[in-house]
């Protein structure tokens, strides 16, 4: 089988939750034939940015140019219905590289992963391959969240990126197969948007890389929250959580806070400057180290979608997880057995309050949390569910009469990109 991924990220380095499904998705590719990939407008140092090359990675990287000059460009994009997310990293000079690669590669499906990606469904199906859509997330629910928690200036982006959406959404449709990262996801795809080839490939990480560290006795137990914080998702959780911190440290509980990733607000960091016990990191190289030493890592969520690669890292790493609702949305865990939820404020603060005391219920959520990874979140996983999603996808296509290569006549239809 010869696949074509195309993406809006980087498989390295592993910085977000985009990346990481990348990287995990590239790798199962891999396991069924031939993957050449193009990474538009995301480029890593050039050190890794080699070494993909040489395995098979090519980028397409954004344009150097101005903010005015970018403002109008997404403008642009968004006033023809295009995507303004890859608006930097496509013009017509790129459109006709990208269908000179599908010409020679000739594969079996185009596999775009990012639902940012849906106006390359016009440039690609007339040149025959299969075109399955691989969504992060139901994009509209996620920015509507964000919208319903958000005023003034602070909407404006989200805003936007909804209106946006809601034109790249409805393109799932051209599509010959769409791809959810969990059943809830695929359902919403189903009986709200009526699409019929619609298949879960989940989240997934390489447990290898996660070996189970010792549970540590500490007089400070540690709480961790991973995340880029430039996503307004994870900085409203940090915030949270040095409340949270705060209330614990006029409570007399012994603890410290790690916040682990970058991008921190200078919001996070005048609100952490008041409460001694919370440590803001900034960028690390590996968030690891930091949820293995911690007996709890807290994802106080509020808003979101799809499934979420923190909650696998420290379900792989055995430690106790307290989130919310959101936080544990598509995955089908129970509270209480795998992890604990919280519904509100109060009732996670005396979740912290009860994980960092019983050292005997942190043990037992950690195991069964490692338990459901192994099951449902490993690599093993997810080739099995993209296996049976392939072959669904090229049965589609054949049963409508694609995934063989068009006449020449067909060849030269394009998208709003290439006008």
């Amino acid at each position: 089988m010869r696949l074509l991924y195309l993406t809006t990220a980087s498989p390295r380095p592993a910085h977000s939750g985009v990346s990481l499904r990348v990287e995990a998705n590239w790798q199962a590719m891999r396991t069924f034939g031939q993957v050449e990939a193009i990474v538009l407008g995301s480029t890593p140092g050039p050190v890794t940015r080699a070494a993909l090359r040489r395995e098979g990675v090519d980028f397409f990287p954004a344009r150097r140019e101005a903010m005015p000059n970018r403002i109008v460009r997404q403008a642009d994009a968004l006033l023809r219905g295009e995507s303004m997310l890859v608006a930097r990293a496509l013009s017509p000079e790129r459109i006709e590289r990208l269908r000179e690669r599908i010409r020679r590669l000739r594969p079996d499906a185009v596999v775009l992963g990012d639902t940012w990606l849906t106006p390359l469904i016009r440039v690609i199906r007339p040149l025959g391959p299969a075109v399955v859509v691989d969504t992060h997330n139901v994009e509209t629910k996620l920015y509507r969240r964000i919208l319903a928690q958000s005023s003034g200036k602070a909407a404006l982006r989200p805003l936007l990126f909804y209106l946006n959406m809601l034109g790249l959404e409805r393109r799932l449709a051209e599509a010959d197969a769409v791809w959810g990262v969990s059943p809830n996801d695929v359902e919403h795809y189903r009986t709200v948007m009526g699409l019929r080839d619609v298949f879960v490939v989940p989240n997934a990480i390489d447990l290898s890389r996660y070996p189970t560290p010792p549970e540590r006795e500490e007089a400070e137990p540690g709480i961790v929250f991973t995340g880029d914080f430039r996503y307004w998702p994870n900085e409203d959780a940090a915030r949270r959580l040095i409340g949270q911190a705060r209330q614990l440290s006029a409570l007399g509980i012994p603890h410290r806070l790690w916040l682990v990733g970058r991008g921190p607000s200078e919001a996070m960091r005048t609100a952490a400057a008041q409460v001694p016990s919370v440590t803001i990191t900034g960028e690390v190289p590996d968030v690891r180290p930091y949820v293995q030493g911690a007996a709890v890592f807290a994802a106080p969520l509020s808003a979101g979608s799809g499934t979420k690669f923190k909650i696998l890292e420290a379900f792989a790493l055995r430690r106790a997880v307290l989130t919310t609702p959101i936080g544990v949305e598509g995955m089908g865990c129970e509270s209480g057995r795998e992890l604990i939820v919280a519904e509100d404020g109060d009732t996670f603060l005396n979740g912290l309050t009860q994980l960092l005391s019983d050292r005997d219920l942190r043990l037992r959520l950690g195991t069964a949390g490692r338990e459901w990874v192994e099951a449902h979140g490993s690599m093993e996983a997810l080739v099995a569910s993209m296996a049976v999603a392939l072959g669904g996808t090229l049965h589609g296509a054949a049963r409508t009469g694609r995934g063989v290569a068009a006449p020449p006549e067909t060849q030269a239809a394009s998208s709003g990109y290439a006008a």
